[in-house]
């Protein structure tokens, strides 16, 4: 057994792998960190630990966690002690984030073609993957909950709403309208995002999508499938990649 974690801005995703499915998982506050399942997987026939993090921050506390609750676990972190497994197209390697490429990664592990993952958190990235499985870059843009938190930061009479799906696109009262516009302004993002991307790419790639507001746009025909673990199952087969890559070195 094998514990993932990918540790976000807001924040954390943490799953038990069998292999490289996933077992169980869970969503906890990259702030507070709780600990609750950790304890319950005590028992477990636990190997170590991998993790990939956005959030600096954060690391030391989650590592002490782990160390709290489980032990003295080997753990290691994705950049730091293991290499992703995938080739990166970019003007500066070090600067990708490793949950981007985890989500490459595990995106080519099941398509075996050009796809692109739309992850949809507290910012939406588009992994871009080539047919040859290499990282070929991507883009960034404010997520759903952000957007929403932009306008009731700017906007004094504005309230903070929580983005959902609207029942209809003209609104007839404050929230709804924000609702609408943070909804459809992503929908149309997304859209046009993909459109270009395959302009560029000269393919038709497959599509992915990720992340905790990609249930909100599921039935909407814009991805090819929903995937909500992808990152953590990116995570783990860097990991097993790794692992399997050191383990025949050893046996020459």
């Amino acid at each position: 057994m094998l514990i993932v974690a990918d540790i976000g801005n807001t924040k954390t995703h943490i799953g038990l792998f069998d292999g490289r499915k996933v077992v169980q998982a869970y969503t906890v506050n990259t702030r507070t960190m709780s600990s609750v399942k950790l304890r319950l997987w005590k028992s477990k026939n636990i190997g170590g630990v991998v993790y990939a993090s956005v959030r600096p921050s954060a690391e030391r506390k989650f590592e002490s966690v782990i160390r709290k609750h489980l032990g003295t676990l080997p753990i290691k972190k994705l950049g730091r002690d293991i290499k992703p497994p995938i080739s990166l197209k970019v003007d500066n390697p070090k600067t990708v984030g490793m949950d981007r490429l985890a989500n490459a990664i595990a995106a080519y592990e099941r398509v075996k073609d050009a796809c692109v993952v739309v992850d949809m958190g507290t910012a939406i990235t588009f992994d871009v993957v080539s047919g040859k499985g290499e990282f070929v870059g991507g883009v960034i843009a404010p997520g759903m909950s952000t957007s929403a938190k932009t306008l009731n930061d700017y906007c004094e009479l504005l309230p903070l709403v929580k983005p959902t799906k609207p029942i209809k696109t003209i609104g007839k009262n404050t929230i709804d309208n924000i609702k609408s516009g943070v909804f459809w302004s992503v929908v149309g993002l997304i859209e046009c995002v993909i459109k270009n991307i395959r302009r560029e790419l000269k393919c038709k790639p497959y599509i992915i999508a990720t992340g905790g507001d990609a249930n909100l746009l599921k039935n909407l025909g814009l991805f090819d499938e929903v995937i909500p673990h992808l990152t953590l199952e990116g995570i783990a087969t860097a990991y097993y990649t790794t692992e399997n890559k050191a383990a025949t070195h050893d046996h020459k």
